[in-house]
């Protein structure tokens, strides 16, 4: 072969592999469209420095939370304890989360000033003032939209 062959074959190559990630961003942008008009985020309780919402009128729970202004602990686990997540999340990192299988969500964030949190791509606001409560707890109760 050539080497002006295997180039237009690597590039053939390069351009089908950005084609189909670009088809499944665009999917799940689609997806979350879909899922945003109907999805609910409620609060449920909120004692100390915990709160409870409820996540509703959704077939998915995606969790991102992303540290913008310094290092923070950040410890996510499901219901029954089994951990996702549990470690120093560094300034500038996000971290992502598929949690659909899951019934319910804890999030422990060490250092709330710094910490932006998504559900389904939606920013949500975390439940206290984090210049008077620093750590925070959130726990996700989610049902699917096709359980309700």
């Amino acid at each position: 072969m050539t080497k002006a062959l295997l180039i237009r074959k690597k590039k053939k190559k390069l351009k089908k592999k950005k084609t189909a990630k670009e088809k499944a961003e665009k999917e799940k942008a689609e997806k979350e469209k879909k899922d945003s008009g109907k999805q609910e985020y409620k609060e449920v309780q909120k004692t100390g420095r915990s709160a409870t919402y409820a996540l509703s009128g959704t077939d998915a729970f995606n969790l991102e939370v992303t540290s913008t202004q310094a290092d923070t602990w950040l410890d996510v686990k499901n219901g029954k304890g089994n951990a996702f997540f549990s470690s120093i999340l560094k300034k500038g990192e996000t971290k992502e989360f598929d949690l659909t299988k899951e019934t319910e969500a804890r999030v422990n964030i060490g250092y709330s000033p710094g910490v932006e949190l998504k559900v389904n791509g939606k920013a949500v606001d975390l439940p206290f003032d984090s210049s008077k409560q620093v750590r925070q707890v959130v726990t996700i109760q989610y049902q699917p939209a096709e359980a309700q």
